[in-house]
């Protein structure tokens, strides 16, 4: 079965009339008519009924209607990633609209990525969708959005996911302005220690916090007070109630809260971010970010 006979079903039924189908589909009414004969014989029903009045769908035919639908824009949507795909092997430059999801913590680092990779690729567009870690992974399994950014994490890797390192990067402690410690450049495990330490109660995948993930030297946190999100919690320690552990980021204050580095073994506190997506996601604009993140100029992050 040709599309072309689908096509023809479609706009029979939104013209009312073989006339008006033809032109929009530049053919002759003889075509039209023989298309929708054709297709009627092969599927074995009557699809339109036929009047003085015009062409009308049959019961058959309105059920079947959404089921062509789907299929024309699925071609469509074919013929359009294989467009891309060509304009980006022979120019080697993308066009389309990528959809990035991310903390807030992290949008300065996206920002000056993204930016980057539309100096390569002016026709591209970036859709940005700012959520917690939870809804984040929720809208990638549900396609909602292409990738987001996460801490690296055992549970995203999961089977349906597949990830690349995004950025280099550390974790540290978030401070409020007013608490003693926002005075010094970097902590010790004893300036850590003296302080109430708070955390969110699980991860982006309901994954409970590991205390393993921030045992340094020695030192094992002791969590006084847990939150759901993460802006929550840095909200409760703007007001210095408490420190807590912050992953990577460009930003030197969020929420009213400074951020500092542990003085200890770097490797000690390191923790990649990673760029996550559906490995059946086969987006060619996806894969070209993916590529640029990968290569030396984006993997410089």
């Amino acid at each position: 079965m040709k599309t072309k006979k689908l096509r023809a079903l479609l706009a029979m039924s939104e013209y009312g009339s073989i006339s008006s189908a033809s032109e929009h589909l530049f053919i002759s009414q003889p075509t039209l008519s023989r298309y929708i004969m054709e297709l009627e014989e092969e599927l074995g029903i009557t699809i339109f009924n036929r009047s003085s009045d015009g062409l009308s769908l049959t019961m058959d035919g309105q059920h079947l209607k959404p089921f062509v639908s789907d299929i024309i824009n699925a071609e469509d949507r074919l013929m359009g990633e294989a467009k891309t795909l060509r304009e980006y092997r022979e120019k080697g430059a993308m066009r389309g609209e990528l959809n990035i999801g991310y903390h807030i913590i992290f949008s300065e680092m996206l920002a000056g990525c993204a930016s980057n990779y539309l100096r390569l690729n002016p026709n591209v567009e970036f859709g940005y969708t700012l959520s917690n870690y939870a809804d984040l992974f929720d809208k990638i399994i549900d396609r909602q959005i292409d990738a987001a950014i996460f801490e690296d994490s055992n549970a995203i890797y999961q089977k349906d996911l597949d990830s690349c390192r995004f950025a280099r990067g550390h974790f540290g402690i978030a401070v409020g302005q007013t608490s003693p410690l926002a005075k010094l450049e970097k902590l010790s495990l004893s300036d850590i220690a003296s302080q109430k330490l708070v955390a969110i109660s699980r991860n982006a995948f309901g994954v409970f916090i590991e205390v393993s993930r921030y045992c340094i030297e020695g030192f094992t946190p002791v969590f006084k007070k847990y939150f759901n999100n993460i802006s929550d919690m840095l909200i409760y320690v703007s007001t210095g109630a408490g420190i807590c552990f912050i992953p990577f980021t460009d930003s030197k204050m969020l929420f009213g809260c400074l951020f500092k580095e542990i003085d200890c073994d770097p490797a000690l506190v390191r923790r990649d971010l990673r760029l996550v997506w559906r490995k059946d996601n086969a987006k060619p604009l996806l894969r070209s970010f993916i590529d640029y993140i990968k290569s030396e100029d984006g993997g410089a992050l």
